[in-house]
Order: C-alpha cells, then sequence, then structure tokens
C-alpha cells in the first residue's frame, strides 16, 4: 500500500477493494486432536488481528493434562481458512516458544503449524535433523507444557 500517512490516505494497487477493514480482538486457543482427545488447558491467550481477508493470530497456552490418539491439533482460530485454490496453496504458523515439553528432541527441533482449507484448526507438525517433517503426537506433548506462536492465513468470511 502507498500513500497511508497515519490511519488515513489512498490504497492504491489494490484491485476490487474500495475500504479495507481493519479488527483487532482475542480468541481461546484449545488443544486437540484427531480422535480420542482429553486435554486440560491451565492457560490460554490468543490475540488476532485481520486486515481485510488476511489474519495474523497469536496464541500462549499451557497444558495440565493430556492424552489422545492421533495428530495433535490447536483449535478455535478466530475464523476459518479460506478453501485452497490449488494443492501448493497452504496457510500455517510456526512455534515461537516450547517449554517442558519432554518428548520432543532437544536439538535441531521445530514445531510448524499447517492450517487445514476451510477449518478452524491446525494440525502442528515437527521437524527434526533426523525424522524430517512429521505431526506432533501426544507423547511429544505433556503436562504442564507450554507453547506459543503466530499463524499466517487468508479467510474467506
Amino acid at each position: 500500500m502507498s500513500g497511508l500517512i497515519g490511519k488515513a490516505g489512498t490504497k492504491s494497487g489494490i484491485v476490487g477493494y474500495s475500504q479495507l477493514s481493519v479488527e483487532v480482538g482475542t480468541w481461546t486457543p484449545a488443544v486437540g486432536g484427531d480422535s480420542g482427545c482429553s486435554a486440560t488447558v491451565a492457560s490460554s491467550y490468543g490475540r488476532y488481528t485481520r486486515v481485510g481477508q488476511m489474519v495474523l493470530a497469536e496464541f500462549d497456552l499451557t497444558l495440565s493434562a493430556f492424552s489422545c490418539i492421533g495428530s495433535a491439533t490447536i483449535a478455535g482460530l478466530p475464523f476459518k481458512a479460506s478453501v485452497a485454490v490449488s494443492s501448493k496453496w497452504t496457510s500455517g504458523g510456526f512455534c515461537t516458544y516450547a517449554g517442558s515439553l519432554s518428548g520432543l528432541p532437544t536439538y535441531g527441533a521445530y514445531i510448524t503449524m499447517h492450517i487445514e482449507p476451510n477449518t478452524n484448526f491446525c494440525y502442528c507438525r515437527l521437524w527434526d535433523t533426523s525424522a524430517g517433517t512429521t505431526n506432533l503426537i501426544p507423547s511429544e506433548l505433556s503436562a504442564d507444557g507450554t507453547m506459543a506462536g503466530t499463524f499466517i492465513y487468508q479467510t474467506q468470511e
């Protein structure tokens, strides 16, 4: 965008938008999984900024108990993700902090998130130097573990 001065200005370069809306708010992140999940969240907080159809959502949560079969998810995103326009179009995020997660490798591991199209949840994925990318599984999470992160995605709402 060019020509913006403070909160006023022009929106040159944006075709089809006569006004760009900005919304800020909070959301409640929840932990879940594919099936048979039981999660107790000791604390959780989420905030988001939406500019047009782009959403930046941040989260911070602490588990007190977690047991699940399948892949771990974070649910409750403030808006549903857009329907994919191609198999290569994805949206997601990354974990900026992971503490006391006893099942994770201690070196060379990163947690990323993939938001499924037309949903308001994401799969947590683990990348490590030995196994590559796999879905994060319950044994890699632990009670009293803390995670914080950021999502960037497009919504159709």
